[in-house]
């Protein structure tokens, strides 16, 4: 177990930002991902729920990656992706407990994040729809 984390924090470290004006301590990884890092078959994971926040404080891409690099070790998150262009960071998470760890990470690496807010897919035509239309 302790060689999973140890390559983990690795690679988060060896693909921290190198841009200069970011004051990003990506050494904290290692203090700021928990322990436990499970993986479980495909057909025992349950469904997960996606959520979207804001992230402030990034500079380049380099500090987007290296925060999704962190958020994906949260025991419960599925994937992640983090945008430096829109300053916001998107989840699929098994539980309320990995949303709460990848907003915990998030903020211990010195960003600033927003509410987050559960992303609904619409899947009922809208109006107007040739599907609407052809059911009438």
């Amino acid at each position: 177990m302790k060689h999973v984390i140890s390559m983990l924090t690795c690679a988060a470290l060896l693909t921290a930002c190198d841009c200069s004006t970011c004051d990003v301590d990506t050494a904290k990884t290692a203090d700021t991902v928990p322990a436990a890092v499970t993986i479980e078959p495909v057909s025992a994971q349950p469904t997960s729920t996606a959520w979207s926040f804001s992230v402030k404080g990034m500079h380049c891409g380099g500090c987007a990656n290296s925060l999704r690099q962190v958020i994906n070790e949260c025991n419960g998150v599925m994937t992640a992706s983090v945008s430096y262009d829109d300053s916001s960071a998107t989840v699929n998470v098994r539980s309320k407990d990995a949303l709460e760890c990848a907003l915990a990470v998030s903020k211990e690496l010195g960003y600033e994040t927003g509410d987050p807010e559960e992303l609904v897919w619409d899947t009922q035509p809208a109006d107007g729809d040739d599907a609407g239309e052809a059911a009438g």
